[in-house]
C-alpha cells in the first residue's frame, strides 16, 4: 500500500526531530567516551574483555537511539530479519550500504560487532574516542596490515562486518564490489553471512544533508539473505580467482537501489 507524503507541517516537525536526534547521537558518544568507557578500561584487566564490553555498550546505546526515532517519528527500524545473527561467532558479515546508520542498525542486533572504518572518523571530535575504545579496524593501516589483523581477530571467534562497496553507493548507480570480504573468507575459510538493507525512501545517502528529509517517515528493514561458504584452497595461487568467484556471488545475492523492487524474493545460500 503506497503511503501519502506528510503534511508541510509534519514534514518540518521531523526535520526538527531528526536534528534533535542527530544532536543526541553526537553528544551521546562523547558522553560514554569521557565516562563509561574509561571506566571499563579500569576495572578490566584484558584489553580483550574491555573491548567487547564497550562493543556491547555501544550496541545497547544503539537501540536506546532507535526508540528515540521511533518515538519521535524520525524512522522506524525493522531489524528482525537478522535477529537470527544475534549470537554468530567468528564470521564475516556483508551487506549492501545505502544509507549512513547502517553499521549502527547491524551492531544495534549484534552485539560484538567489529568493523573497518574510514579513517576520517579517527578525526571527528564526537566519535574518534568511540573508534578508539571499540578498536575497530582504521582502512587507512596497510592493506596486508589490515587484512592480517582481521585474520587474527576472526580466529579469536569475532564479527567482522564488511561493507563491500567500500563506501555508501548513490541511488540509481550499481557499485563495483570491492574484493576484501572475499579474500579474507578465502584466506581463512570463514563463512560469509549476508545482510540486506532497504530504506522505504532515499534517506541519508551519500552526498545528502542530514535535513533532506523524505517525504514520508522512511522505514529500514534489514533482513538475512543467507550464507556463502568458501571451499577450502588447496593451492594458495588459486586465492585471487576464488576471491572474484566469491565476490560475483556476494553481489549476485545482494540487490542495489538501481534494480527493481520486484526482486525482493532474492536469497542466496550456496559456496564459492
Amino acid at each position: 500500500m503506497t503511503r501519502e507524503p506528510d503534511s508541510f507541517l509534519k514534514l518540518q516537525i521531523r526535520r526538527l526531530a531528526t536534528g534533535f536526534c542527530w544532536a543526541v547521537f553526537g553528544i551521546g558518544g562523547l558522553t560514554l567516551s569521557l565516562t563509561a568507557f574509561p571506566v571499563i578500561r579500569a576495572a578490566t584487566d584484558s584489553k580483550e574483555t574491555s573491548v567487547l564490553r564497550t562493543r556491547r555498550l555501544i550496541s545497547a546505546s544503539f537501540r536506546l537511539f532507535f526508540r528515540l526515532t521511533h518515538l519521535l517519528g524520525v524512522m522506524e527500524a525493522d531489524t528482525a530479519g537478522i535477529q537470527c545473527l544475534k549470537d554468530k561467532k567468528g564470521v564475516i558479515l556483508v551487506a549492501n550500504h545505502p544509507t549512513l546508520i547502517d553499521y549502527v542498525l547491524i551492531a544495534s542486533v549484534i552485539p560484538e560487532t567489529d568493523c573497518i572504518v574510514k579513517s576520517a572518523l579517527t578525526g571527528n571530535f564526537f566519535l574518534k574516542r568511540v573508534v578508539r575504545a571499540a578498536d575497530y579496524i582504521v582502512n587507512s593501516e596497510d592493506p596486508s596490515d589490515l587484512v592480517r589483523d582481521a585474520e587474527a581477530r576472526l580466529a579469536k571467534g569475532g564479527v567482522l562486518l564488511i561493507f563491500p562497496e567500500g563506501t555508501r553507493t548513490k541511488p540509481g548507480i550499481t557499485p563495483t564490489l570491492h574484493r576484501g570480504a572475499a579474500q579474507i573468507a578465502v584466506r581463512t575459510d570463514t563463512p560469509i553471512e549476508v545482510i540486506q538493507i532497504e530504506s522505504s525512501d532515499p534517506w541519508l545517502t551519500k552526498g545528502a544533508p542530514w535535513y533532506a528529509v523524505p517525504p514520508r517517515k522512511p522505514i529500514i528493514r534489514l533482513s538475512y539473505v543467507g550464507r556463502l561458504t568458501p571451499q577450502p584452497l588447496e593451492d594458495p595461487e588459486a586465492a585471487p580467482a576464488a576471491a572474484r568467484s566469491l565476490t560475483a556471488k556476494i553481489f549476485a545475492s545482494l540487490r542495489f537501489s538501481s534494480e527493481p523492487a520486484g526482486n525482493n524474493g532474492k536469497t542466496h545460500n550456496g559456496n564459492a
